[in-house]
């Protein structure tokens, strides 16, 4: 990791990883009632084209990679095998339920030179 940083704003806590790979990941977190993460993975290049089961496996595979990085993070490996175990029934832009109380989303930006992979993880769609 070359960057990282958590700061905590007037509504949510917001947490900046950078990679030395040039991978950039956003973690915002609200709610108080309903908990809502949203992780935004920031990747340069073209990407346009990429179906959408790229983008799960891209997000089964940045979770592991999360996950490795200490102990505070190891939530994010389970996650990973989730999202792996559930990618076949996942698409771009569509909540679905993980288990009781458990959403996910997956949502991308695409421009010629970078792409972003936001992901919501939340108790309600």
């Amino acid at each position: 990791m070359s960057r990282h940083s958590f700061h905590i704003e007037k509504d949510k806590a917001v947490e900046e990883l950078a990679f030395s790979d040039g991978l950039e990941l956003a973690i915002f977190q609200t709610g108080c009632e309903f908990i809502r993460q949203e992780f935004r993975f920031r990747w340069e290049g073209d990407f346009h084209g990429a179906p959408d089961d790229f983008w799960i496996g891209e997000a089964a595979r940045v979770f592991n990679r999360l996950g490795q990085l200490g102990p505070e993070y190891l939530a994010y490996r389970n996650l990973a095998q989730t999202i792996t175990e559930n990618a076949g029934r996942m698409r771009l832009d569509e909540s679905i339920k993980l288990q009781d109380g458990f959403y996910f989303q997956a949502k991308t930006i695409l421009s010629a030179d970078e792409a972003k992979l936001s992901i919501i993880i939340s108790e309600q769609p």
